[in-house]
């Protein structure tokens, strides 16, 4: 049960010292016992805390006293980092659009042609970093744009954004329908900004008041992101000279249009689908990093195999020998 109550009087600041007095409930149910909790404390460095209650009511213990001790600025900048890294971590749709926005970089040429010849090492790396740093960009914007002010969207409306984004990144990557990627990458890192927001007031981060808490959880997305893409990026590159870098491409890309077309039914319909089951294993840690792992062995196998077998995909500007691209090296 939730009671609602007003604070009459006016404070400089959140107090940090404070008596609590309740008896409601107890005297009618004396086996019940009434709890006290903080969720989120910006000066203590609790965030997200609704399990962890400071004090318990009962008979004779109807007015106690809540002393909150503070913390440096570091620690609740490290408190609310993690709450931005915990919003990728635990949104499917947010992992697989990194994912997705990275696979043409690595596995396309630099014409956009999947099957056509595989770019240089140099050349994936510049392409998927500039993808990368583009859609970060954007998304920080929005964040701001969105957090400072505390411009809070429907729920309904962000979720389908953001799954929108991912059925668009994933069907660039397979058709291309513009050769202006960057402006792709900035565009849908603009509605993952959206997602991002969302979930900066949804913790309640805001009531703070303070730039610093959207700057440390901007800089937990940030971290989750570029995390995301150091463990999967290495894998595309592993492929990208195989036979089957094609297929990785479409059917990675292929099941996350799948994915995306169901979390926007979901999201607009309010049906309950098992998209969200099905995709759990890939957002917990640290299963993901195994699954990771697996597939980048599996990669090298597939890459010695075909360097073996002189089926090598061949390299954009193939007559460079001594580029970082020789079958005998893996790059």
């Amino acid at each position: 049960m939730l009671v609602p109550f007003t604070v009459e009087r006016t404070f400089d600041g959140a107090p940090r010292e404070f008596r609590v007095d309740y008896d409601g409930i107890i005297h009618a149910m004396p086996e019940r016992d009434a709890l006290v909790l903080v969720e989120n404390d910006w000066g203590t460095a609790r965030f997200d805390y609704e399990g962890d209650h400071l004090l318990g009511f009962s008979i004779g213990m109807t007015s106690q006293a809540i002393e909150l001790d503070d913390v440096g600025a570091l620690e609740s900048i490290s408190a609310a980092r993690g709450l931005g890294t915990e919003v990728i971590a635990r949104g499917v749709d947010h992992l697989l659009f990194i994912v997705v926005l990275l696979l043409p970089a690595a596995l396309a040429s630099t014409a956009g042609r999947p099957l056509g010849a595989a770019p240089t090492l140099r050349d994936a790396t510049r392409r998927g970093v500039g993808l990368l740093g583009t859609s970060l960009l954007a998304s920080s914007v929005v964040l701001w744009a969105l957090a400072v002010p505390a411009v809070d969207l429907p729920s309904d409306l962000v979720g389908t954004a953001v799954a929108a984004s991912l059925l668009v990144v994933a069907l660039h990557a397979m058709l291309r329908f513009t050769s202006r990627d960057r402006l792709v990458a900035g565009a849908l890192g603009a509605v993952q900004g959206l997602g991002f927001a969302h979930g900066y007031l949804e913790v309640g981060l805001d009531r703070f008041g303070t730039p610093l808490a959207v700057l440390a959880f901007n800089l937990g997305t940030i971290t989750a992101t570029v995390t995301i893409a150091v463990l999967v990026f290495p894998v595309m590159l592993v492929l990208r000279r195989t036979a089957i870098a094609g297929a990785a491409l479409y059917g990675v890309a292929g099941a996350s249009c799948l994915y995306a077309i169901a979390w926007m039914i979901e999201r607009i319909a309010g049906t309950d689908l098992p998209v969200e089951r099905v995709a759990t294993p890939l957002r917990v840690w640290p299963r993901n990093f195994w699954f990771v792992l697996l597939a980048l062995v599996a990669a090298a196998v597939l890459l010695a195999w075909t360097s073996r077998n002189d089926s090598l995909r061949p390299l954009e500007g193939a007559d460079t020998t001594s580029d970082d691209d020789s079958p005998k090296v893996l790059s």
